[in-house]
């Protein structure tokens, strides 16, 4: 059973995203997604906001930021699987980056 993780932009809008091990082989879909890590308490902190027309392509040790988001202590990867539009995809990852300021999306 994969976990559920809602993501709230600065807009107030609420971005569903499934919850994955890092190292899940996606499909190639385009999609939303984040690098987090998962404390004792089983809450995530989000590292890295991305978007791609291949999920399977930028969710993999190949990502630029993946060395240093394992230095950060990255656990999982969350998928927001969906729009084909990378208008749509980017300006969902702004969305959440404002909200968040993640550490390697600076």
């Amino acid at each position: 059973m994969v976990a559920n993780c809602a993501w709230t932009g600065v807009s107030g809008q609420r971005y569903n995203y499934e919850v994955y091990e890092l190292g899940t082989k996606f499909s190639e879909v385009p999609g939303n997604y984040a690098i987090t890590r998962r404390d004792a308490q089983l809450r995530h902190t989000v590292l890295y906001f991305g978007e791609s027309d291949n999920l399977n392509r930028r969710c993999c040790a190949t990502h630029e930021k993946w060395e240093a988001a394992i230095r950060l202590g990255a656990t999982h990867i969350h998928a927001h699987f969906g729009s084909p539009s990378k208008t749509t995809r980017c300006a969902e990852e702004s969305d959440l980056v404002a909200n968040y300021n993640p550490p390697l999306n600076k």
